[in-house]
């Protein structure tokens, strides 16, 4: 009498995602600079080549100077990326660490009977049953903050992803889709 799992496959070329990094891609957001850009270095090429009155030549400091800029611009932009992962991964593990802890601190300090037992009336089984549960449901949405965060960050939307529906959140997301 195994319990039967429920795998949710999610194809990452259907649906959003797909269009998502299809939209993502940066050469739509600078496509209008590289059309105008394309447009006047044709221009400036055959008024050089077609109109003998015209001279474009170029000395080669500039060409030199140009290429020490670009590489410092390049430079600057990798070491900026690299900070803004380092920064991403401290933050991550940042909120890992203190996820632990509070589980921690819910599952040692949370009474597991609700109420205090008393001793005339000591908890009974149902009751420390239930306050189990209630410390599991806790720590289960500790765990859930930290994944929709991830799919957050990703820019992912929706709860329609594998590990959301892990058995310790998939009460969340029926509940959610019930509402």
């Amino acid at each position: 009498m195994g319990m039967e799992r429920e795998q949710i496959f999610i194809d990452p070329f259907k649906g959003p995602s797909a269009v998502l990094f299809i939209k993502a891609f940066t050469l739509w957001s600078i496509y209008p600079e590289i059309i105008f850009l394309t447009g006047w270095t044709t221009l400036l090429v055959l008024l050089d080549e077609h109109v003998s009155a015209l001279s474009l030549k170029l000395p080669p400091t500039i060409l030199t100077v140009l290429g020490t800029v670009i590489g410092f611009v390049l430079s600057y932009r990798t070491s900026s990326a690299y900070e803004r992962y380092t920064d991403g991964r401290k933050q991550w593990s940042t909120i890992v660490h203190v996820s632990r802890t509070l589980t921690c601190l819910v599952w040692s300090h949370c009474p597991y009977p609700l109420r205090l037992p008393t001793a005339s009336q000591p908890a009974t089984e149902t009751e420390k049953l239930r306050g189990i549960i209630e410390k599991k449901t806790f720590i289960n949405l500790i765990e859930g903050f930290a994944v929709s965060l991830k799919h957050y960050l990703r820019g992912e939307h929706g709860i329609f992803y594998e590990d959301l529906y892990r058995k310790s959140t998939r009460f969340l997301i029926k509940r959610l889709t019930d509402l």
